[in-house]
This record gives structure tokens, sequence and C-alpha cells, in this order.
């Protein structure tokens, strides 16, 4: 179950805990695009089984000689084997010895020995004879995902950092964004499930207030004393462009949203549970009247950026080689952002 851009708290929390209610819990995906802020919440119930949590491939090597003894010494050809003790392999094809085939062993490194390891008592078996490859088995892992409410009180999880970090510049940034989060539904609950108002001070105001009463007492890892002048202007554009539908940020966050859906799986470690991610640096500082609607299609990118980006784009000179996949996604972005001139009635 998939909820994108939808502000009511206590809906939310009654359909996440509908989710997790049955004997095999449904995922729940909570996603959102407000300007140039973007969230997503993953809960795929208690002890949820990621069977591949890495897209890396497995190691395989070529094996060409495994003893018959009480150590099972295993010797690898071609490269080192780079395995770490503990670590469990499966062996394929091996002849003479097949009765390791398919069976799953954990490793024990040799001291010095880059090219053999040892996989325990072997003597019961047959005697090697040849061929055979050794692969790496990755174990999978159970998460315990919280409730949607419990998280978003406290977001810290037992298997992960509290929030994924997109820019070690902005490494505390999270914990501001998810404070941010529950201001834009403490908000909504006040509104009718409403946002603030594009560019209106009156909200923007309203919205900061509670979120700064929200910092002294909040339990994600931002500490009050971390809220100077800077963030201050963040969490006012936060608000004043939450309305504002911005085509290339939707874009890449649908995207987002549709690639963790995709994880319940069981491929892929999904987010933990909490990803905040905002870019509001590339906004250019303009007057109140720069950034005043047109009446036309563009008026949220106008809103966000000014008059003059816009039209700059607009006037923008493109050529697009190929329409294969992301050739057309490509196309879509131009037309939905760069296709014509935006005037209104007095002209840009």
């Amino acid at each position: 179950m998939i909820f994108t851009d939808f502000y009511n708290k206590e809906l939310l929390s009654s359909y996440n805990r509908y989710c997790r209610s049955g004997s095999k819990p449904t995922g729940f995906i909570y996603g959102g695009c407000l300007g140039l802020y973007n969230f997503v919440f993953v809960d795929f119930g208690p002890e949820f089984a990621c069977k591949e949590p890495s897209d890396e491939e497995p190691r395989t090597l070529a094996v060409s000689n495994i003893t018959n003894d009480s150590i099972g010494k295993v010797t690898v050809c071609a490269e080192p084997h780079r395995f770490s003790d503990g670590d469990s392999v499966t062996f394929t094809g091996v002849r003479g010895m097949e009765e390791i085939n398919g069976k799953i062993f954990q490793v024990k490194l040799l001291s010095s020995q880059q090219y053999a390891f040892c996989i325990g008592n072997t003597s019961n078996y047959g005697k090697y004879q040849g061929g055979g490859d050794v692969r790496e088995v990755i174990p999978s892992k159970v998460i315990n995902f919280k409730t949607f409410e419990e998280s978003l009180l406290e977001p810290s999880t037992e298997y992960s950092p509290m929030f994924e970090i997109y820019d070690f510049e902005k490494i505390e940034r999270g914990g501001l964004l998810h404070i941010a989060l529950r201001a834009f539904l403490a908000f909504a609950k006040e509104h009718d499930s409403a946002l603030p108002k594009l560019n209106h001070d009156g909200d923007s105001e309203e919205f900061v207030r509670i979120l700064t009463d929200s910092v002294t007492k909040n339990t994600s890892g931002f500490q009050a004393d971390q809220f100077d002048d800077t963030l201050l202007d963040l969490a006012k554009k936060l608000a004043l462009f939450s309305r504002a539908n911005i085509p290339t940020h939707m874009t890449f966050w649908g995207g987002v949203i549709a690639q963790e859906a995709l994880k319940i799986t069981g491929k892929l470690m999904p987010y933990c549970q909490w990803f905040h991610f905002e870019n509001y640096e590339c906004v250019p500082e303009t007057s109140v009247q720069e950034r005043e609607p047109l009446n036309c299609r563009y008026d949220d990118f106008i809103a966000v950026f000014g008059r003059a980006s816009q039209n700059k784009l607009s006037k923008a000179n493109v050529l697009l080689a190929g329409a294969g996949s992301m050739g057309l996604e490509f196309s879509k972005l131009f037309a939905l952002g760069w296709e014509t001139d935006c005037r209104g009635p007095q002209g840009p």
C-alpha cells in the first residue's frame, strides 16, 4: 500500500496498523514531494526477511583441490579468495567429493594463505577428483520495522543509521527534515489536511512556529542549538514552496518510491525507514514580484525559481540524441518544463 502527498496523520497511522495486522504483513510506503523537499517512509512489517541485502554478485572461484581430512582445506586457483572468517560458502560441480555440492559451509581462514581456507571435517566424504566452484553465500537479514506512528516519534532503528545520508555536508539535515515533516502533519491537522499556501507569509510563519516548538522536544537526533539563521531560512522555504510541483523532483522521487516497492520481494535492502532529501541551496535570491504567478503551466516553477529562470529555460536550445528508455524520460521532462516560453498578459 503506497500513500503519496497525503498529510492526515491519523488516517496514515490507521492504514499502517491495518497493513501490519495480517499474518503476512502488507508493505506500507509513504512518500511526498513538497517543493524541493522529498521524503519516503518504508514499513514491511516485523521480522521482514531481506534475502539479498546487497546488489553485489556473490564471489565465485574455481576450486583446484579439497583435502580429505579433519580440516577440509580448500585451495582455489587464479586469484586470492578474499573470504573472511565465518563467511558462508557452497560448492557446485565438484567431482569425487560430490557430497559437498549444494551444502553450506563456514569459512575458517588459514594464516598467511590467500589461496586456501578450511571448511571443516571432510574425511567422511569421497576423495576430491577435480573441478568445481566455490560460491559465497550472502546471508539474509531480518529487519524489525517500526510502525509509522512509532517511527515518526522515534526514528532510530536497530539495524541502521537513523536517516539515509545523501550529502556529507548535511549529515544532520535528516533530523531537521524529520521534525519538519512532523510540523507539516501538525499544520495539516489544523487546516483540513492542507499544506501551507504557496509563497504565503502568514502560513510560513505559522509553520515555522510549529517547527521551532518541536525542535526543543524532538527525538530525531537534531539538537536545538543547531537551529541557526541558515536553518531558519530553510524552514521558511520549506513552508513557502511546499505546494510547488517541480517535474524533475517529482519524476526522480517517483522512481525512488517505485524502487522501494520492488524491495518487498526481499531483494536489496530497503531504506531504514526514512529517507529525507532537500536541495534548496539551488533556489536563487529573487524579489517577491519575480516569483508572482503568470497564470500559466509553469507557475509552480516560477514560484520557486523566479520568472527569469523559467524564461531562460524556455529559450534554451537542446539537442536530444536518441529516444530510448532515458531519452523518453528526458523528452517528458522537456515537455513539462522547457517546451515553450511562459508569458503572461504583459510578457515575462
